[in-house]
């Protein structure tokens, strides 16, 4: 093979060999998680009832959603598609995540930072089981009764709860999250194999050329 057509093929597998490397990294999985801390239970029943005041509310759910979809909702209702997970406990042993229970109501509010200022989440697993979190402004808790309410349990008569008027920041986040995770695509595969057959290309001329100098 003539030094210029070689020098030619190897500058080609350079820039496969490049393209290949390119192609192989993939869009980042991107999204906001709101975490959650509320204040002692208050209220029990059942098993509750022993250590009441030790349990409380604490939990976090993600979203799908951007930092600049998360600003300025007012009384948004998050659609299920947009909800990636979410785990809340009380500490007594019990809490529910999205392995175990659905979704019943996830609305908020939020200033623009995206901080929630007002909300209604409630989470349903089996058996009647139960987590519930809220607080209302005025206008939109029934009764005119305005403040906010935290609740979970087994069931309503094996259970905790407190009410309370909304105070500090209960809820931190948006907080982004994910990692970038590279995965092989088709045009990195394709860039594979196109590597691979230009060094082939160039592996058999340098035999052909050493093969006929030997013949």
């Amino acid at each position: 093979m003539p030094p210029g057509n070689q020098r030619s093929l190897l500058r080609i597998l350079v820039i496969c060999s490049i393209s290949a490397a390119g192609f192989g990294s993939s869009s980042a999985f991107a999204a906001e998680i709101y975490s959650y801390m509320g204040p002692d239970y208050s209220e029990c029943s059942g098993t509750y009832v022993a250590n009441c005041t030790s349990y409380h509310l604490t939990g976090s759910f993600i979203t799908t959603l951007s930092l600049g979809q998360l600003e300025d909702l007012t009384s948004y209702s998050m659609p299920v598609s947009d909800i990636a997970g979410f785990s809340f406990l009380d500490g007594s042993g019990f809490g529910l995540s999205q392995a175990d229970a659905v979704v019943s109501s996830l609305a908020i509010t939020t200033n623009a930072s995206g901080n929630i200022t007002w909300w209604l989440i409630q989470f349903t697993g089996t058996s009647g089981s139960f987590v519930s979190t809220y607080s209302c402004r005025v206008g939109t808790c029934p009764g005119g009764f305005v403040g906010g309410a935290d609740g979970s349990g087994t069931s309503v008569v094996n259970s905790g709860s407190t009410n309370f008027e909304p105070f500090g920041q209960t809820w931190t986040g948006p907080q982004s999250i994910g990692t970038p995770t590279p995965e092989p695509t088709g045009s990195f595969l394709a860039g594979i194999g196109l590597t691979i057959l230009v060094g082939l290309t160039v592996v058999r001329g340098q035999f052909q050329q050493v093969w006929r100098h030997c013949s």
